[in-house]
């Protein structure tokens, strides 16, 4: 048996030294093994809590990028028609979409907490975005120029850019 110093033994136990993964409470001498947690894994693979700063920079870079595509199909509509092959009256409308969507997310990037709701809503329609996007480059082939299909898959895959940074903004907001 090891000796101890008189402050390690007393009448009813002696302390001898072992492994063990509970937690002894000096004062009770009582074992507690909900105490004890143990972590596996690397630091880098959970997700980083940032407080929505992601999210809010991914909705303000969606506001960006839609508000200056719906503007520039408001202001050059006819012009746009010609080179990429859509109606007017649709890049018109694309356009006045895309303005009112920008100033929605900049709305919502503006709040002081992000709603989860709505901005799984944002993240949930670009995905529906980018599918329709490319079920038009698709089907709209014979009416849109070889440009206005490139137009239609870049602007589909800059949204999807979008959706991602937005969910896992939202996976980062905690």
């Amino acid at each position: 048996m090891v000796r101890y110093p008189p402050s390690y033994q007393s009448s009813q136990w002696s302390v001898t030294p072992c492994a063990t993964s509970e937690v002894i409470d000096p004062t009770t001498g009582l074992h507690d093994s909900s105490v004890m947690t143990s972590t596996t894994g690397s630091r880098t693979s959970a997700p980083t809590r940032d407080g929505g700063r992601l999210l809010r920079r991914a909705l303000r870079l969606d506001a960006a990028a839609s508000g200056a595509l719906g503007v520039a199909a408001l202001a050059a509509a006819p012009a746009l028609a010609g080179l990429l092959g859509p109606p007017t009256p649709v890049l018109l409308g694309v356009g006045a979409f895309l303005a009112l969507f920008a100033a929605g997310l900049l709305v919502l990037a503006a709040r002081p907490a992000i709603p989860r709701p709505a901005a799984w809503t944002v993240v949930l329609g670009n995905a529906g975005w980018v599918a329709a996007s490319v079920a038009t480059a698709v089907l709209a082939a014979p009416v849109l120029t070889g440009l206005g299909v490139a137009v239609v898959l870049a602007q589909a895959a800059a949204v999807a850019v979008f959706a991602d940074l937005q969910w896992l903004g939202l996976r980062r907001m905690g």
